[in-house]
C-alpha cells in the first residue's frame, strides 16, 4: 500500500446524481434551437421533399458510371442527352443538377462528334 493513501471510515464525497436518478428537484430543461428558430419547419420539409425519378438516379449513381453512359450509349436514340435535358431542368437538387448538366454536355459532344463523323462519311461517298 502507498504511503500518501489515507484509510477513513468517511463516507466518499456526494457524486453527482445520474441522469436516470431522479431526485426532489426538477430536471433542468434542455435549451431547444428549433423553438427560436420559425424557418425550420420550411428547410425540413425542403430537404425531405419527395425526389423525382431521375432525381433519385443521377443522386444515387456515381459520376463514373453518369460519364461512361454518355459517351457509349448515345447512339441509342440519344438517351443519355434526353437524360440530361430532363435532369437539368427538372432537378432541384444541386447534386443531381450538377451530374445532369454533366451528362448533357458529355453527351452532347458525342452527338455533334457522331453528325461530324456521319457528315465526313456522306463527303467521302460522293466523291
Amino acid at each position: 500500500m502507498a504511503d500518501n493513501e489515507d484509510i477513513t471510515d468517511e463516507p466518499g464525497r456526494r457524486r453527482p446524481a445520474d441522469e436516470d436518478d431522479e431526485g426532489d428537484r426538477p430536471r433542468r430543461r434542455r435549451r431547444d434551437d428549433r423553438d427560436d428558430d420559425p424557418y425550420e419547419e420550411d428547410r425540413d420539409r425542403d430537404r425531405f421533399r419527395r425526389r423525382s425519378w431521375i432525381e433519385k438516379e443521377l443522386l444515387n449513381t456515381n459520376i463514373v458510371v453518369i460519364v461512361l453512359f454518355g459517351l457509349c450509349c448515345n447512339g441509342c436514340f440519344m438517351l443519355p442527352l434526353i437524360f440530361g435535358i430532363i435532369g437539368t431542368a427538372t432537378c432541384k437538387d444541386p447534386v443531381a443538377r450538377q451530374k445532369a448538366l454533366i451528362l448533357l454536355i458529355i453527351s452532347s459532344i458525342v452527338s455533334v462528334l457522331l453528325v461530324v463523323a456521319k457528315l465526313m462519311q456522306l463527303a467521302m461517298d460522293i466523291k
